[in-house]
C-alpha cells in the first residue's frame, strides 16, 4: 500500500510539478494527464489498423488531436488552472465526435466515443458548465441527424440520443454526489482543525491566578476557569461541594452528609 502511494506521489510530482493546487484542480489535471497517456497510443493503433480506409482529412484531424493532447500534457503543468484548456478541449473534441458521427467510419464503433463526452467534461468543467456544454453538443447532434445526408438506420438517431441522455444524466448525478461529499469532507476537516487548535491551546502553559484561579487569555483578559474551558474546550460545568469545603463552609451539614453517604450498616449502634 505504501509503495503504491509512493508511486502515485512521484507520478503526481512529475505531472504537476511542485505547484500548490486545491484538491479539485489537482484531480482534474491528473485525469487529463492519464487520459492523454491512454488516448495517444489508442489513436495511433486505430489509425494504423484503418490506415487504408482513412482520407487525408481524417488523418489531419487525428494528427491535430494528438498535437492537442500533447499540448494538454504540457499546459497542465504550466497553467495555474486548466479551465480554459478544458473549454478548448470540449470545443474541439465535440467537433471531432460530430465529425466521426457523420462519417460513421468502419463498423460504426467510432461514434460510440461520443458517449464519453458528458463523462469527461462534466467532470472537468463542473456539473453546471459541463451540463451546458453537454446540452449544446446534444443539440448539435440533433441538428446533425436532421440535416446530414448520411443514411442512418431509422432507429439509430433515437437510440443514440436516448443512450447519450442517460449517460449524461448519470454523469451529472455522479458529479453532484462527488461535490456534495467533497463539501461535507471539507466541513469535517475544518471542524477537526478547529478542535485540534483548541487542544493545542489547552496543552500550553496557562497563566492562572494563585488566589481566585482565574485564567488569563491571549488578549490579556482574566476569565473564570469555567468560562475559559467552555470557550476553548466546549466543556460545560455542573457545581457541587467537596467534603473538605463542606466542612469549612457548612459544618452544620457535615454530620448529616457523612451519615447519608456512608455505606449501609456503618455508623449504626447496637
Amino acid at each position: 500500500m505504501s509503495d503504491t502511494s509512493s508511486i502515485l506521489t512521484r507520478l503526481e510530482a512529475t505531472i504537476l510539478g511542485d505547484s500548490t493546487l486545491d484538491v479539485t484542480e489537482r484531480r482534474r489535471k491528473l485525469f487529463v494527464a492519464l487520459g492523454v497517456a491512454v488516448a495517444i497510443p489508442f489513436i495511433f493503433v486505430m489509425d494504423i489498423a484503418n490506415f487504408s480506409l482513412l482520407s487525408n482529412f481524417e488523418i489531419f484531424i487525428d494528427t491535430f488531436a494528438i498535437v492537442l493532447l500533447v499540448a494538454n500534457l504540457v499546459l497542465i503543468r504550466i497553467l495555474p488552472t486548466g479551465i480554459w484548456l478544458y473549454r478548448v478541449d470540449a470545443l474541439f473534441f465535440g467537433f471531432l465526435a460530430l465529425f466521426y458521427l457523420t462519417e460513421d467510419l468502419g463498423d460504426g464503433t467510432a461514434v460510440m466515443w461520443s458517449f464519453a463526452y458528458p463523462i469527461v467534461f462534466i467532470f472537468l468543467l463542473g456539473r453546471r458548465e459541463g451540463a451546458i456544454w453537454t446540452c449544446v453538443f446534444c443539440l448539435c447532434t440533433v441538428v446533425l441527424f436532421l440535416t446530414s445526408p448520411t443514411n442512418f438506420a431509422p432507429s439509430f438517431p433515437l437510440a443514440f440520443l436516448a443512450t447519450f441522455l442517460f449517460i449524461s444524466l448519470l454523469a451529472f448525478t455522479v458529479e453532484t454526489l462527488r461535490e456534495l461529499f467533497e463539501r461535507e469532507s471539507r466541513a469535517l476537516i475544518e471542524q477537526l482543525e478547529t478542535a485540534l487548535s483548541e487542544v493545542k491551546t489547552l496543552k500550553r502553559l496557562l497563566p492562572i491566578c494563585a488566589n481566585c484561579k482565574k485564567i488569563r487569555d491571549d488578549r490579556g483578559y482574566w476569565n473564570q476557569i469555567e468560562s475559559y474551558l467552555k470557550e476553548h474546550a466546549d466543556t460545560s460545568f455542573t457545581h457541587s461541594v467537596c467534603p473538605d469545603c463542606m466542612e469549612e463552609l457548612y459544618p452544620e451539614f457535615v454530620e448529616r452528609y457523612m451519615k447519608n453517604s456512608a455505606p449501609p450498616g456503618e455508623g449504626e449502634s447496637d
